[in-house]
């Protein structure tokens, strides 16, 4: 049976490889930003699960370790595409603020806030791809996992 640690790595390496896929047409930098980011939430979806119906036993799955969590879960991976788009988007108008703006501070703070939203970017395609990895190693468990709760 899977422990933390295991969905810990699992949800890093789904998160990174989904939000690295998503973000496969970006420069590099903001490629980097956003693999960075969905292994966060590659990381933060992996342990989700536990956190939502902690393992005080081992019948602890329900809802939250459910097929039908496995779907939105999919469905939130489809989803993430406009997510993203509006997280970029923001990034790159802090980006423009940034080249015409004449103070060091502003510079710098647009420059933080372009950084944030890429990384937000990626998190938005890790979290999803993190929390699946979850079910899919608790489905291959002896226990399984329900289809409802």
């Amino acid at each position: 049976m899977a422990n933390r640690k295991t969905h810990v790595i699992a949800g890093l390496a789904s998160g990174t490889t989904v939000a690295a896929y998503r973000a496969r047409d970006l420069e590099s930098g903001h490629f980097l930003i956003e693999a960075c980011g969905g292994g966060i939430g590659g990381m933060l979806g992996g342990i989700a699960p536990d956190v939502l119906e902690p393992a005080i036993h081992s019948w602890h799955r329900s809802v939250a370790h459910s097929g039908v969590a496995g779907l939105v879960g999919a469905r939130a991976v489809q989803q993430c595409a406009s997510w993203q788009q509006r997280c970029r988007l923001e990034a790159h108008q802090h980006d423009h603020l940034r080249s015409i703006s004449q103070d060091d501070w502003a510079r710098l703070w647009h420059a933080l806030m372009a950084f944030l939203w890429r990384l937000l970017s990626g998190l938005i395609a890790g979290l999803p791809a993190g929390y699946i990895s979850h079910l899919i190693l608790d489905a291959a468990s002896p226990r399984g996992i329900p289809i409802v709760g």
